[in-house]
């Protein structure tokens, strides 16, 4: 069964199918024509989300979602953000080997459910194995001023891991 497209076996061997004379095969669940239709269509019903891409369609797909593995873009993802804003916020986990990401959150009236809902409207990361570059407290600080300044409401709060105190200290020395 396919895994996330970063796996061994894809990158190793799959991907460089042509470079080492293999021959790739790829099957979906229905077209296992020796299981029943009642089995496929349970099968079907029981996995969602991130395991229903790979189980049920085949597909080598990144774990997005794989916490909440209910998420379902065609339902909970909107293309602009209801007008009605209550309340909005930033909260990030910094990191120089790991990636530090940050999103950006409002609260807002959904009209149609009559009630507030919270949509992240948007991110700002920064991974430095893939830059190949790591960042100071005083870049990372500069960054984030910058894509702040870009948002369309001002956030009320900062959450930042309280583990990042270089980077907090930095923050708070460029107020």
């Amino acid at each position: 069964n396919p895994d996330g497209p970063n796996h061994w076996l894809k990158t190793e061997y799959l991907d460089r199918e042509n470079d080492l004379d293999l021959i790739r095969w790829v099957f979906r669940l229905e077209d296992n024509l020796a299981l029943p239709t009642e089995y496929v269509d349970a099968l079907k019903k029981e996995f969602t989300g991130l395991f229903y891409k790979r189980f049920i369609d085949g597909l080598w797909c990144m774990a997005e979602g794989a916490i909440f593995d209910m998420i379902n873009p065609d339902l909970h993802y909107v293309q602009k953000l209801p007008e009605r804003i209550i309340r909005s916020w930033v909260s990030g986990d910094y990191g120089t080997t790991n990636p530090l990401h940050f999103v950006y959150m409002v609260e807002a009236m959904d009209e149609a459910a009559e009630r507030p809902a919270i949509y992240v409207a948007d991110e700002l990361r920064y991974d430095s194995k893939l830059a190949g570059k790591q960042k100071t407290d005083q870049e990372y600080s500069e960054m984030l001023r910058a894509w702040l300044q870009g948002l369309p409401l001002q956030p009320d709060r900062v959450f930042v891991d309280p583990s990042a105190a270089s980077f907090i200290l930095q923050l708070y020395k460029d107020k």
